[in-house]
């Protein structure tokens, strides 16, 4: 049986209006695939510009 990881990361992200942010995903399959473990839709944790702006200052 085949089967298909997911895996990635957003490197970078600007100019939007508010500060915190989260990607929310949904998996679209079609009627000969099905999914065995996992979600077929979900949110990625959410995160701030101001965390990022304040950790810069430490370097």
């Amino acid at each position: 049986m085949a089967e298909v990881h997911i895996i990635g990361q957003i490197i970078q992200a600007k100019d939007f209006p508010k500060q915190n942010l989260f990607c929310k995903w949904s998996l679209q399959i079609g009627n000969n695939w099905k999914i065995i473990s996992g979600k077929k839709e979900g949110q990625t944790q959410v995160t701030s510009s101001q965390l990022l702006l304040d950790f810069k200052k430490f370097y």
